[in-house]
């Protein structure tokens, strides 16, 4: 067990059964009569008003007056109200423009323009690189996606030699107000015009943004894109904002990029856009037509009941983080974007995940452990679970209350929580996270009660799990079609237990070698004869192994009837997990992604920085507008995470940096509960309720 494993506290007051919880519950609080002399309102410390002819006693009369005719100072403009900006180090503006260049997306952008482009037209006065430049040394700099801010950095903000680096011709200084004005909007329009055309490349949306409309007026006004157009820009979309938002992951030091195994989390978080919101069932549409309807509870589609003093326009950006997954006190990586894809909140997570696993593809990472929420444990296989192994990840999920114990059952073997086992399994092992969770959801109130309850259960659900290893199927191979050959463990020329129905495993019944001075026997297995059918044993008691499809690749629908084995191939499709569920290995890997993507979220999300939670910040409308800011602000802050880890990063005896973890505190802290468990991440429901 990992002795500083990132773990989550369950939250206090989440749950959605009637259970003991205690004295946190929000219910038992308030319940509780408060005594109201030790309550706020009568100990906090107040500032009472005095009456008027105090305040005036207490006045000191001013020399002058403050307006008025008889107001007296200078006519002329005092310098505080004059716009000072910081200027740009020309080195930090080098390295910016490396970064870019290294992205490769002017590049691009001005290919895709040329391939519509009838004749040439006038050189641009800000050039796609100059804008790229621009747009992540502002973001950089906390100022967001304003178009404003952006032009302020392109015209103001820049020395000499870096605005000859970009190819930007300073204007004239101003000798009055007029020509400031003038200044300021010919900046203004010149960074639009460049936003505008470098969108217009890679906008797949066929809405016009900008103005609420009834959406038959909104769809007659719509671009004329042929379906294939529209795919094109949406690939080309998707790549421009991936290269963009992993150019901090690729220039990060090869000796860390190296240590690194390739783990990652995805997830989905909201980010709000600056529009009304506006029902997708009524006739009205937003001035964001591409964007949806995200509710904080529960199922975050826009098809969902929703209580409406609780939701908001956004898209759902879709992200993958890559995490250290060393587990311990030593991170040598910092959590950082991969991959992302936006689009309506809840629309196609699957897909989502599809398009990101072959950006990565392409991108030559090289995967391993995949872990996400209940969501995606719960997804249709051949959408999420199939494409995700044919990419190479190993996947670590939750398992939900409703899928503990025996998920499905194949040719005689049957998948307890993700593994395959002996059908003779006692009833008691199979049972054992069900009966553990049942345990923790009714321990006593007392605390030292409930610590000694707590540590009881959680040592015989530890002897549980490592009971299950004597009936774990031993995994043989996997042939050319991806189908994997699975076997009863008392099977094969080295049988780790004994069965009196595979004579074979009674030859060898000691553990190594007899020459040991006290040699261990094997664990025996008792065949269960309620597994016989027909006077039979199952197919793995018979035969040395069976074959077993982990791959489904017919998605499912309403239309879909499946036979009782497709429905069991489909299940095992789900939930076969890659690191045996309830060990401390699996709890540990699992929080350590699932910690950092969520960590990374709210990184990201700082008010003090990128904000990207905040739509005042990026006010462009649009799906195309909307991926490129989020892709500048996840990279800038990227940049802001490498910056960090590399000013505190420490070598190891091998010459690798690292950093050490933060210990975990309140809700946060370690608790090595299985990931699905009520009220801790993975369970869907996790944020339907507030905390208390």
């Amino acid at each position: 067990m990992s002795e500083v494993s990132p773990g989550h506290r369950p939250k206090k007051g989440r749950t959605t059964k009637k259970r003991n919880t205690g004295t946190n519950s929000r219910k038992t609080r308030k319940a509780t009569a408060a005594d109201p002399s030790k309550t706020g309102r009568a100990l906090r410390q107040t500032f009472p008003t005095p009456d008027w002819n105090n305040l005036l006693a207490a006045t000191i009369a001013e020399v002058s007056a403050l307006n008025g005719p008889d107001a007296t100072g200078k006519d002329t403009e005092h310098a505080l109200f004059r716009r000072h900006d910081t200027k740009f180090d020309d080195k930090h503006v080098r390295a910016v423009f490396d970064a870019v260049r290294h992205s490769k997306v002017p590049e691009m952008i001005e290919g895709l323009i040329d391939e519509v482009k009838i004749k040439p037209g006038r050189p641009a006065k800000v050039n796609y690189r100059a804008l790229v430049v621009a747009m992540l040394l502002t973001a950089i700099d906390g100022k967001g996606c304003l178009c404003t801010e952006i032009a302020r950095t392109l015209y103001h903000r820049l020395r000499p030699a870096s605005m000859r680096l970009l190819g930007i011709e300073p204007m004239p200084a101003a000798l009055n107000r007029t020509t400031a004005r003038r200044q300021k909007w010919q900046a203004e329009k010149r960074t639009r015009d460049a936003l505008r055309r470098f969108l217009s490349a890679i906008d797949p949306s066929i809405h016009p943004k900008g103005k609420e409309m009834p959406y038959v007026a909104l769809r007659a006004l719509d671009r004329p894109l042929t379906d294939e157009e529209i795919a094109e820009r949406q690939r080309n979309l998707v790549l421009v904002c991936n290269r963009i938002l992993r150019t901090p992951f690729e220039l990060l030091p090869a000796k860390v990029r190296r240590k690194y195994r390739g783990s990652a989390c995805v997830d989905a978080t909201p980010m709000k856009v600056y529009t009304a919101t506006r029902s997708a069932k009524k006739e009205i549409a937003p001035s964001d037509p591409d964007s949806g309807v995200y509710s904080r509870q529960g199922d975050h589609t826009e098809d969902a009941e929703k209580d409406w003093s609780k939701v908001y326009s956004a898209y759902d950006i879709n992200l993958t983080v890559a995490v250290c997954d060393y587990l311990g006190e030593r991170q040598y990586l910092p959590a950082l974007p991969l991959a992302a894809h936006l689009d309506r909140p809840g629309v196609d997570p699957s897909g989502a995940f599809r398009r990101m696993a072959a950006q990565l593809i392409t991108a030559g990472h090289v995967p391993r452990y995949l872990a996400g929420d209940g969501l995606y444990a719960q997804a249709d296989p051949a959408k999420f679970h199939t494409p995700a192994r044919q990419a190479g990840w190993k996947l670590v999920l939750p398992v939900l209350d409703d899928t503990l114990g025996i998920q499905a059952s194949l040719d005689g073997l049957i998948m307890v929580e993700g593994e395959l086992y002996c059908p003779s399994m006692p009833q008691n092992l199979i049972d054992a996270t069900a009966t553990y969770r049942e345990v923790l959801a009714n321990l006593p109130t007392d605390k030292q009660q409930r610590s000694a309850a707590g540590a009881t259960a959680r040592a015989q659900y530890q002897q549980d799990i490592a009971n299950r290893e004597t009936y774990r199927a031993r995994y043989k191979d996997t042939n050319t079609s991806g189908k994997q050959r699975w076997g009863c463990p008392a099977s094969g020329s080295h049988p780790s237990v004994v069965c009196p129905i595979k004579p074979k495993s009674e030859d060898q019944i000691f553990l190594g070698p007899l020459t040991v001075p006290s040699p261990k026997l094997k664990p025996a297995i008792v065949p269960d004869p309620a597994t016989q059918v027909a006077g039979q044993w199952p197919k793995p008691c018979r035969q040395e192994s069976v074959t077993v499809d982990i791959h489904v690749h017919q998605p499912l629908d309403d239309t879909t009837t499946e036979t009782p084995e497709q429905q069991a191939r489909r299940a095992i499709a789900r939930f076969k997990q890659d690191i045996r569920f309830g060990t401390d290995e699996h709890t540990d890997t699992y929080n350590a992604l699932r910690q950092s993507q969520e960590g990374f979220h709210g990184f990201v999300k700082d008010d003090a920085y990128e904000a990207l939670g905040s739509p005042g910040k990026r006010r462009v409308k649009g799906l195309a507008a909307q991926s490129l800011f989020a892709a500048i602000l996840l990279a800038a802050a990227g940049v802001r995470k490498v910056r960090r880890f590399l000013e505190d990063a420490l070598e190891d005896d091998n010459g690798d940096l690292y950093i050490l973890r933060r210990r975990r505190k309140g809700d946060h802290a370690p608790t090595h509960l299985p990931p699905g468990t009520k009220g801790t991440r993975g369970d869907p429901d996790y944020d339907k309720a507030p905390a208390a």
